[in-house]
């Protein structure tokens, strides 16, 4: 539950892709999306006491999911959400989005090849883990 005090701010990949290059599949400058990625989230925790930042990505390795929690130490409290959905039901969903949003197929086949479940090292690095199962 939160205070009716607290900030709360989402970063998006996506909507930075958007705002750098006029599209959600705007891929041309992948580094700086994820410098500002992490720069934004740091800047809230900088400039807020009470704040809570969700960084809205897709993560599919633990590679990364270590990394987001490492590149954001200034945080009182990490939580890894994870959603396990199938990839019959993640197409079913993409195609529901706005057409903007929609990711072509193959690279939906390529996310799905990457796919890695969360391992019992990153869950021990997060102070809180969630699974949400969508069927």
């Amino acid at each position: 539950r939160l205070n009716p005090e607290e900030k709360v701010f989402i970063v998006s990949s996506d909507e930075i892709r958007r705002e750098l290059g006029g599209s959600y599949q705007y891929f041309k400058e992948e580094a700086k999306v994820w410098q500002l990625f992490l720069d934004r989230a740091n800047e809230y925790s900088n400039q807020y006491d009470d704040v809570t930042v969700i960084l809205d990505s897709t993560n599919l390795t633990n590679k990364y999911r270590k990394m987001y929690f490492e590149k954001t130490p200034n945080f009182d409290k990490h939580i890894l959400v994870y959603f396990d959905v199938s990839y019959e039901k993640a197409c079913e969903r993409n195609l529901s989005r706005d057409e903007k949003k929609v990711v072509p197929e193959h690279a939906m086949v390529h996310l799905y090849k990457e796919l890695e479940p969360v391992d019992q090292e990153t869950i021990n690095i997060y102070d809180e883990y969630i699974e949400i199962k969508i069927v």
